[in-house]
């Protein structure tokens, strides 16, 4: 779940961080001492087969919506009003379940962004007039760039162009309740994608806002790279979990409904990356 037709640039910074990624290796490492246990949810967005109710472990309820709910037909790229009012009739009977919207298929180019940015409002205004509980879009507020390797370097064309797009999302960030940016893993690469977190919660800070934030993660390798569907190794997973903790209000656990011959998808209590993150969980006391 990713928005291709982004390549855009990203946040510098602060000091302290630029400090840390010189110090770091390709390797995963220790993100740092996290201190005291704070409020952070996970919710549960996996669509692994015969996956239990994992309630009792920690993992909470989302209603995820992808884009082809709300058209007509599977060409369209105007929302039909009805069928976003249904969906929100539906949501208000699960109160307290926050909605996230998939959204990908519409364009931030120049000419369109006015058009896409209208859109987005629209259906927040009918989706509100029938559930007025918490909505986000995954990954629109800040843009999904994707990849590190996309909108590097700081201060570079990509950067700059990504950066300008954000401003120019604030109408739609004033409106949503939540943020649900992307951080998935394509390779063992932890300082790029500590740079990659880093650029996007900066570029959040932004909005000037304390709306909750909660991060997408896939315990599997992105398509399109090497190691494609293959589970993330627990030492990348473990440090991932950990680098978002001080950073967002929790995490959204997804998972592909795609087979890749060779990778079960077919739900393991014993899968190392969730026994990772179930000792994650214990460690911060998370509930």
């Amino acid at each position: 779940m990713h928005q291709n037709f982004t390549n855009f640039g990203r946040w510098l910074f602060s000091a302290a961080m630029i400090g840390c990624f010189v110090s770091c290796t390709k390797d995963p490492g220790d993100p740092g001492q996290l201190g005291n246990s704070k409020s952070f949810t996970i919710f549960n967005a996996m669509q692994y087969q015969n996956m239990p109710d994992l309630s009792s472990n920690g993992l909470h309820s989302i209603n995820l919506i992808n884009e082809t709910s709300l058209f007509t037909a599977p060409t369209d790229l105007i929302p039909d009003s009805l069928k976003v009012e249904n969906l929100a009739i539906q949501a208000a009977n699960s109160p307290g379940i926050p909605v996230v919207m998939d959204i990908e298929d519409w364009s931030y180019s120049n000419s369109q962004l006015p058009t896409t940015i209208d859109w987005f409002l629209d259906v927040i205004r009918v989706f509100k007039q029938n559930d007025p509980g918490p909505l986000g879009f995954y990954g629109v507020v800040p843009n999904d760039a994707y990849n590190w390797s996309f909108i590097e370097p700081v201060g570079g064309s990509n950067y700059v162009k990504w950066q300008t797009l954000n401003s120019q999302l604030s109408p739609i960030a004033d409106q949503v309740d939540l943020f649900f940016p992307s951080f998935y893993t394509d390779d063992n690469d932890t300082v790029s994608w500590n740079s990659f977190l880093n650029a996007t919660i900066s570029e959040l800070k932004k909005y000037n806002t304390n709306k909750p934030v909660y991060a997408f993660v896939w315990p599997q390798y992105h398509d399109g790279y090497p190691n494609q569907y293959q589970f993330v190794d627990t030492s990348v997973w473990k440090y991932e979990l950990e680098a978002l903790y001080p950073l967002v209000d929790g995490i959204v656990i997804w998972s592909s409904s795609k087979i890749l011959p060779g990778v079960s998808s077919t739900w393991d209590a014993d899968w190392p990356w969730w026994l990772t993150t179930q000792a994650f969980i214990k460690e911060h006391n998370i509930q």
